[in-house]
């Protein structure tokens, strides 16, 4: 039965398959599907609501401090038990979260703590892990593959992620941006992402002990 598990997933773990999927990653992260929108939510917000746009603006704060704490624990997590589950599990709370975001009443109470929530699975599929997996494939040219990942992915998606939210927003209003944006990672990337992202077999473990390496990749 592992056999068999491992055949089929051996021909999709390859470099290629771990860059396309980091990349794509990178695409839907917290820097793009939040940062790079957030101008276009504030107004409808802060008029929707009656928030002074510094209390809307201060979820920004909200997601630098919980990144700033969370970070280092899930960079340990990754090291000893790889970075796949943590990721998978990262981009679909970020996509809940995100959709959770159009749910917003008017308690500035609610709407801050569902950007807690989404700060913290935003952390679990930032950048710094996909970059885990990224360094992890790429022994040789390390940097442009890296490079390629987060400056080419993040670029990217700062580019759709605001077109996208634009353009819903413009026809549909504040929240049908948030689901958009929600059903993009969630019905585009994550499923593209399950088939691509693997950890490499015989990447260091706890201890920085590289494991021995096993035939396919285990899901």
């Amino acid at each position: 039965m592992t056999h068999n598990v491992a055949s089929r997933t051996a021909p999709r773990a390859s470099k290629g398959g771990a860059l396309f999927a980091c990349t794509l990653g990178n695409s839907v992260s917290v820097t793009p599907a939040v940062h790079a929108v957030f101008g276009l939510f504030l107004v409808p917000l802060s008029q929707g609501f009656g928030w002074s746009r510094a209390s809307v603006s201060g979820v920004l704060g909200v997601l630098a401090l919980v990144g700033a704490i969370s970070y280092p624990i899930i960079g340990r997590h990754v090291d000893r038990h790889g970075a796949r589950r943590t990721l998978l599990i990262g981009v679909l709370g970020l996509a809940a979260s995100i959709g959770a975001l159009a749910l917003t009443s008017g308690s500035l109470v609610q709407f801050y703590l569902t950007f807690t929530v989404l700060s913290l699975f935003g952390a679990m599929a930032g950048t710094p892990i996909f970059q885990k997996v990224v360094a992890d494939w790429f022994d040789e040219n390390p940097g442009t593959a890296l490079g390629v990942s987060a400056g080419g992915g993040c670029g990217i998606g700062s580019v759709i992620m605001p077109v996208l939210a634009a353009l819903l927003v413009g026809q549909w209003g504040w929240r049908a941006g948030y689901l958009g944006i929600a059903g993009f990672v969630l019905l585009v990337a994550f499923p593209l992402l399950l088939v691509f992202l693997h950890d490499r077999s015989g990447a260091p473990s706890a201890g920085g002990a590289p494991q021995p390496a096993r035939e396919g990749l285990t899901l």
